[in-house]
C-alpha cells in the first residue's frame, strides 16, 4: 500500500508543450514544471535545446500552489522554443539533480501566408576560408508580404574574428519581396568555429511576426603558410589608375593621379598600401595623398582609393611609377604577383604649345591646299567625261565621232592631235582592250577614210563607243 505513494510523491520534472506542430519561425510554448524536485528550477541547464532551438525564458515562478500537485512545492519555467532548421526535431531529456524529463518530438514546416510559403536560405562564401580571408555569411527570405522588413535581434561576436554587418537589402516583386542581410567575417587565427547568428525579426506593420533562429554554422579556418607576411593581403588583388585631366599637362601645374586597389574576399583594412611606392624624381613631385577604404556594393569585394596630387617638373611623356603587388590566392594557396602600368601624359609648356601649334596649323593649311586641288582636278575631270560622254551621243556619223574621240582624249589627258591608231595605242595602255576593241577602231577608221557606210553602222559604231567609255 506504501509503494503507490511513494511513487506519487516522488520528484518529478515535466516539459509540457501547448502543440507538437509549428512553422519555421513561430514558437511552441513549452512549461517546464518541477514537483518535489531537490535543487531549484533555476539551476536547470537548458543547453540541450540550443542545437536544435532558440530559447526564451518567458516567466519563472516558485512556491506555485497548483491543482495539479496539491499539497506539493512546484516551480515552473514558461519557455518559448523557436525551432532552428524544418523536419523533424528532437526535445532531448533535460536533468534536474536525479529527475529527468521525458523526450519528445515535434515537427516544423515551411511558413506561410495564406498559401503562399515564406522560403529561407543561408549562404556561406566558403566554409573552410583562410586566416584573413573573407568570409560572407547571408540570409535571405522570399516572401509575399510587400511590407514585410527584417531586423537583427542582436550583434554577432565571435572572438579572433573581424564582422562587418551588411545593409539590408530588399528586391521587390511581383508576387512579394526578397528580403537579405548578413555579415562579413574574417579570421585573425586558425581553428574550428561555430557561428551562432543572432536571431532575426521578421516585421509587418510595426510588429514582429516571426523570429528566427538558425543552427550553428561550422567553420574550419585553415592557417596560412609561415612565409605569409601579416600585411599581404589573402584574397585577389587588382590595381586601376587614371590621370585627371585627362588632356595634357603643364609643367609646374597640379594634376591627380587616381589609384583604386580593389580585392576580393579582402577586407578593406587588409588591402596593401602601395603609397610606399610612389616617391618623387626630378621629373615628377608627388605631395600627400588622400585615401578612402570602402565595401562595394555586393559585399565580396573591397577598395582603396587613392587620390594622389602631383605636379609634373619636365616637358615630354611623364613616366608615372609602376606598381607591384603580391597577394596570397586562395584558388590556388600560391603567392600572385600583379604589376600596373598608369598612363603616360603628354606634358608640354607654352612655348612648346604654341610651337607645335604653328607646326599643325601649317601642316593643316598645306594639308587643305592639296585636298583642294584634288577635289578641283576630280571634279574637272568628272566634267570632261561627261562633256566627252555627250559628244558621242550626239555624234550623227563616222566624222562626229571622230572628233568626239577628241574629247575624250583630253578627259583621259592623251596627247592632242592624235591619229586612231595613235589614240588606240594611248587607250590601250591606260585600259584594258581586247580583240573587240580591235576590231572596234578598224571599224572606225574604214567608216572615216574608206567607203561611206550606212546610218545602221555608224549608229552601231557609236553605241559600242559610248558603251566602251560608260565602262
Amino acid at each position: 500500500m506504501l509503494l503507490p505513494l511513494a511513487a506519487v510523491s516522488a520528484p518529478q520534472l515535466l516539459l509540457i508543450l501547448n502543440k507538437t506542430e509549428t512553422q519555421l519561425g513561430k514558437p511552441l510554448r513549452a512549461e517546464l514544471v518541477a514537483v518535489d524536485a531537490p535543487q531549484k528550477i533555476a539551476a536547470l541547464d537548458l543547453r540541450p535545446l540550443d542545437d536544435a532551438f532558440g530559447v526564451v525564458v518567458e516567466e519563472s515562478a516558485s512556491n506555485v500552489d497548483d491543482p495539479r500537485w496539491p499539497g506539493r512545492s512546484v516551480e515552473m519555467l514558461r519557455l518559448l522554443l523557436y525551432p532552428r532548421q524544418m523536419g523533424e526535431l528532437k526535445l532531448p531529456p533535460l536533468q534536474l539533480g536525479d529527475t529527468h524529463s521525458d523526450a519528445q518530438a515535434i515537427r516544423v514546416s515551411e511558413g506561410f501566408k495564406g498559401d503562399a510559403p515564406i522560403t529561407v536560405a543561408t549562404h556561406v562564401s566558403t566554409a573552410s576560408p583562410w586566416e584573413r580571408q573573407q568570409t560572407v555569411l547571408q540570409l535571405q527570405i522570399t516572401t509575399p508580404d510587400m511590407f514585410a522588413t527584417l531586423e537583427a535581434a542582436g550583434t554577432l561576436q565571435m572572438p579572433g574574428v573581424d564582422i562587418v554587418p551588411l545593409k539590408i537589402e530588399r528586391e521587390q516583386r511581383a508576387s512579394g519581396a526578397v528580403l537579405r542581410l548578413g555579415w562579413v567575417l574574417s579570421a585573425q587565427t586558425a581553428g574550428a568555429r561555430d557561428i551562432d547568428l543572432p536571431p532575426v525579426r521578421y516585421n509587418l506593420s510595426g510588429r514582429t511576426e516571426r523570429i528566427y533562429y538558425f543552427p550553428k554554422t561550422p567553420l574550419h579556418i585553415r592557417p596560412l603558410p609561415p612565409y605569409i607576411p601579416p600585411t599581404m593581403p589573402v584574397g585577389k588583388v587588382s590595381i586601376a589608375s587614371i590621370v585627371s585631366p585627362d588632356a595634357m599637362l603643364s609643367p609646374d601645374t597640379l594634376a591627380y593621379w587616381t589609384v583604386t586597389v580593389q580585392g576580393e574576399t579582402v577586407s578593406p583594412r587588409d588591402l596593401p598600401p602601395v603609397l610606399r611606392q610612389v616617391e618623387s624624381s626630378e621629373r615628377v613631385r608627388f605631395l600627400s595623398a588622400n585615401s578612402e577604404r570602402t565595401w562595394l556594393a555586393d559585399a565580396q569585394r573591397s577598395q582603396i582609393v587613392h587620390r594622389i596630387p602631383f605636379k609634373p617638373l619636365a616637358n615630354g611623356r611623364l613616366t608615372l611609377p609602376v606598381i607591384h603587388l603580391q597577394y596570397f590566392d586562395p584558388d590556388t594557396g600560391r603567392l600572385a604577383r600583379v604589376s600596373h602600368t598608369p598612363p603616360r601624359p603628354l606634358v608640354l609648356d607654352i612655348a612648346w604649345r604654341v610651337v607645335i601649334g604653328g607646326a599643325l596649323s601649317i601642316f593643316s593649311l598645306w594639308l587643305c591646299l592639296r585636298l583642294y586641288r584634288l577635289t578641283r582636278r576630280v571634279l574637272e575631270h568628272r566634267r570632261q567625261h561627261n562633256a566627252a560622254l555627250a559628244a558621242i551621243q550626239q555624234a550623227s556619223d563616222a566624222r562626229q565621232l571622230r572628233r568626239a574621240l577628241e574629247s575624250v582624249a583630253q578627259a583621259e589627258g592623251f596627247p592632242a592631235n592624235l591619229s586612231l591608231r595613235e589614240w588606240a595605242e594611248e587607250w590601250r595602255t591606260r585600259h584594258r582592250a581586247g580583240p573587240a576593241f580591235d576590231e572596234l577602231m578598224a571599224r572606225l577608221s574604214q567608216a572615216c577614210y574608206g567607203k561611206p557606210t550606212e546610218k545602221n553602222e555608224s549608229a552601231e559604231i557609236k553605241a559600242a563607243f559610248d558603251a566602251l567609255y560608260r565602262r
